[in-house]
């Protein structure tokens, strides 16, 4: 898989106003892509992502963000984080938010309430990801433990294997 690659990841290390650090990983864009046919596509001409819509331009203001700072008003997805947190003001936090279904991003201001709920959000969503990978990574010692066991009954393990 070529997103497997580390030059095609990068990583992004945020600050949340709690003081909690989260690590965002996002892959690059793939060169070549194909549709059904195998027929490579070439990308559209002029700027690329959202940006390039102007009703996005316009999104790109900072906007107050009265509650669900998670959920994207573009596709209802409830997994938009923020790229960038920077205080503006003792009461207000101004955000760079990217959703990973539709690629919108948008700068918004947070209020310390709103903020707060946000970063308790992100931090449920970390706690539902990290269960995840300890349930993957159980599963995936007891398969390779139930193989390695196979292996030793059939007798199929030699000193030359270690």
């Amino acid at each position: 898989m070529d997103s497997e690659n580390p030059r095609d990841q990068i990583v992004k290390r945020i600050v949340l106003p709690s003081g909690k650090t989260i690590e965002v990983l996002r892959l690059a864009e793939q060169k070549d892509v194909q549709d059904d046919a195998g027929t490579k596509l070439e990308p559209a001409p002029g700027p690329v992502g959202p940006v390039s819509d102007p009703r996005a331009e316009a999104a790109h203001a900072d906007v107050l963000c009265t509650a669900d700072p998670h959920l994207c008003p573009a596709c209802d997805s409830s997994l938009v984080y923020p790229v960038a947190w920077t205080a503006a003001g003792a009461e207000r936090w101004s955000v760079e938010l990217r959703c990973p279904n539709c690629e919108r991003t948008e700068s918004a201001l947070l209020d310390l309430d709103v903020a707060e709920s946000f970063d308790e959000e992100l931090e449920r969503g970390a706690e539902t990801l990290m269960g995840d990978l300890a349930r993957l990574t159980e599963a995936n010692m007891r398969a390779h433990l139930e193989r390695f066991v196979a292996a030793l009954r059939a007798d199929a393990i030699l000193p030359t294997d270690f």
